[in-house]
């Protein structure tokens, strides 16, 4: 009896322990079912997030900031990340600096952007930009705005209230799970969406707008009325202002330029009496016209923004004032901080692919890119500016800020069937970036950087690849089907990368500018 208790016993432990591993077994099962539920969500939802410059991207790109970097905090609506260079700051300055915006952001969002910006940095000033009362006075932002400005956030408890303040009741909820709003976006998938190139931490969050429109300028310089605000663009705003003061922060105020109305104007001094009341500095830049030295004709995309030309103009004044008012390192040479030359080279080549592709006139194109190409060197961190030779140049053209680094550059010529057509001065400028007599081959195909020649055939059909930080570049020549009127085949030179295809054509010399900062074609000549 008492060996088959024991055996009983024995049985019983050993069908209690068999129950017990497979609940084990079985809630592993389970935790390893929603851990890959939850992974395949987040990437998802990642995915179909909108790579918007408007806010998105901004916040993702700060969360990857080293921790106590961002020395200026740049907070506000697109007139942050459209008007300030960070590039220029850094260059000019040695300021690190981010901007933390989102499109017509109203205060009660920038207050929880700063809120949440103040976790992993420590910035010595923040700059509110104080344009969206003036402009868009709402409670509510638009669903579209809603998406941008809050969707970058991380979930917590800032980017909770955020929303819950600049959504309506029947729509919050809804509105807090980017995939109830974004799921239909799976048509509109592309490239960018699984590659996300500004999701990195060299960006900054500037987003140029370009193109030009002329304005006359506005006259608000002597008006000094007020009017009011809505009352919940005011309680926000004394809520951030307060903040501030507890957190010990130092906070500016600034009104961007742009082509306001004097109801707009008399707005503005509203704010200023407000901060005046707590003692926080502000800059009004719609009455420092001149010295900013806007041009009205040339200086602004259209009513709200600043153009590229106008941005450098701002933020180059911007940097100078902050730099005399508030103690701000100079970080230029420090490896920490080495992010923001990668930001600076970007920015730099940037102004100077868009610019180059402005250009019409050869002669004037040619001085212009042989100085860019050929005359940049440090002088002590920084660059020398480009100066056209041209005499009518365009004032624009002569700007410090549209010169580039001749190390970024590939060129890619293709040489025409009759060379003899090129002039000494053609000849002249080919050989100051790279080439010389031998290489004028008719079909000849070469390759240029930092004025070496990489690659030359004057083959009928070739294939060569230039790897630019792991992305091929395919420069090559084929048939193209086509044959002349005698039955020789037609071969076609071209370039192949992600971003395009770019033929060269056969007649005269032609030519591609490759940035290897931008990764992108900028120009095709």
């Amino acid at each position: 009896m008492d060996i088959y208790k024991t055996i009983m016993n024995t049985d019983e432990k050993k069908s209690g322990s068999s129950v017990k591993e497979k609940r084990i077994k079985n809630t592993v099962k389970l935790i390893l079912i929603l851990a890959l539920f939850a992974g395949v969500y987040l990437y998802v939802n990642r995915l179909f997030l909108i790579k918007s410059e408007d806010g998105i991207e901004q916040f993702h790109a700060y969360y990857k900031q080293p921790k106590d970097s961002v020395d200026v905090l740049f907070v506000g609506s697109s007139h942050i990340f459209c008007h300030i260079n960070t590039g220029i700051l850094w260059e000019e300055q040695g300021i690190s600096a981010f901007d933390l915006a989102g499109a017509e952001q109203p205060f009660w969002v920038s207050l929880y952007y700063i809120k949440e910006a103040m976790k992993t940095q420590d910035p010595k000033l923040v700059v509110l930009d104080i344009t969206t009362p003036g402009v868009r006075p709402v409670e509510y932002q638009p669903e579209n705005w809603v998406v941008t400005n809050h969707y970058g956030m991380k979930w917590d408890k800032n980017k909770w209230d955020a929303l819950r303040a600049n959504t309506l009741e029947e729509s919050f909820e809804r509105l807090l799970f980017p995939l109830s709003v974004l799921h239909g976006r799976y048509t509109d998938l592309t490239r960018d969406d699984f590659v996300d190139e500004t999701n990195t931490v060299n960006y900054k969050g500037f987003d140029p707008r370009e193109a030009t429109t002329p304005f006359e300028e506005p006259r608000v310089m002597g008006i000094m009325e007020r009017a009011p605000i809505l009352e919940k663009e005011e309680k926000y705003l004394r809520m951030i202002l307060e903040y501030a003061k507890d957190e010990d922060i130092p906070l500016l105020l600034v009104s961007s330029p742009y082509i306001l109305t004097p109801e707009e104007q008399a707005k503005f001094n509203t704010i200023f009496d407000i901060a005046d009341e707590y003692g926080v500095e502000y800059v009004d830049f719609n009455k420092l016209y001149r010295e900013l030295d806007l041009d009205f004709s040339q200086d602004f995309q259209e009513i709200l923004h600043l153009n590229r030309m106008g941005n450098a103009k701002y933020t180059s004044y911007l940097g100078k004032l902050l730099k005399e008012r508030y103690d701000l390192p100079d970080h230029r040479g420090d490896a920490k901080y080495s992010s923001w030359d990668a930001d600076a080279n970007y920015q730099r080549q940037d102004n100077a692919g868009y610019f180059m592709k402005q250009i019409n006139d050869p002669d004037e194109y040619s001085d212009l890119f042989l100085d860019n190409y050929g005359l940049m060197t440090a002088d002590e961190g920084n660059y020398r500016k480009a100066l056209p030779k041209t005499a009518d140049a365009d004032a624009a053209r002569a700007s410090k800020y549209f010169y580039a680094n001749s190390d970024n550059y590939l060129i890619f010529l293709q040489i025409g069937n009759d060379v003899s057509q090129i002039t000494e001065d053609e000849m002249a400028r080919l050989m100051a970036i790279g080439m010389d007599e031998s290489m004028l081959i008719p079909g000849n195909a070469v390759l240029l950087k930092s004025r070496e020649c990489l690659f030359t055939s004057d083959e009928a059909e070739f294939r060569y690849v230039y790897k630019d930080a792991g992305r091929n570049l395919l420069f090559y020549r084929t048939e193209s089907g086509e044959s002349t009127e005698d039955g020789i085949p037609l071969y076609k030179t071209a370039l192949k990368s992600l971003d395009g295809e770019y033929a060269l054509v056969k007649e005269g010399i032609s030519f591609m500018v490759y940035d290897t900062a931008l990764h992108r074609v900028v120009d095709v000549r």
